[in-house]
């Protein structure tokens, strides 16, 4: 707890103490003022983007990736990243079903397939292995999001 210099204006106090107090208030003023590092996850196996293209068994989306900026800060940048699905990949899209309780809702996932899927759909696709630094990758799952 920090008493203030103030509080003690009219009274006599210590040089010491009054010379602590206010290297406390600076100290504590200075960690206010840091910034924490931000640090990103050592894996990523999962993206979200738009749908550009479909070629076959390849999605082609616009992912957005996370990096640390310049100011330090968790922020998203737009790259182009292939998803290649297999017989074994689950598709699905989700929902959000109004529960007629007061605009309550409840999230509804039901299966689809590769066909389903179009261009411009905004999905998430889940690998079983790190994706952050891959430019083509197998997923496991995709999924269309509302």
């Amino acid at each position: 707890m920090l008493i203030s210099v103030n509080f003690y204006k009219n009274q006599q106090i210590n040089p010491t103490v009054a010379e602590n107090i206010k290297s406390q208030q600076e100290t504590q003023q200075k960690d206010m003022q840091k910034i924490p590092e931000a640090t990103m996850p050592k894996f990523l196996y999962n993206l979200i983007g738009s749908i550009q293209r479909i070629e076959g068994n390849s999605i082609i989306l616009e992912a957005n990736v996370p990096y640390v900026n310049e100011v330090n800060q968790i922020a998203n940048k737009i790259e182009t990243r292939k998803a290649i699905v297999n017989p074994e990949t689950d598709f699905s899209r989700i929902i959000f079903k109004d529960t007629g309780d007061a605009g309550r809702k409840t999230v509804q996932e039901s299966k689809i397939t590769l066909e389903d899927l179009k261009v411009g759909d905004q999905i998430e696709v889940i690998a079983n292995k790190d994706i952050k630094n891959k430019q083509e990758f197998e997923v496991v799952s995709v999924r269309i999001l509302p």
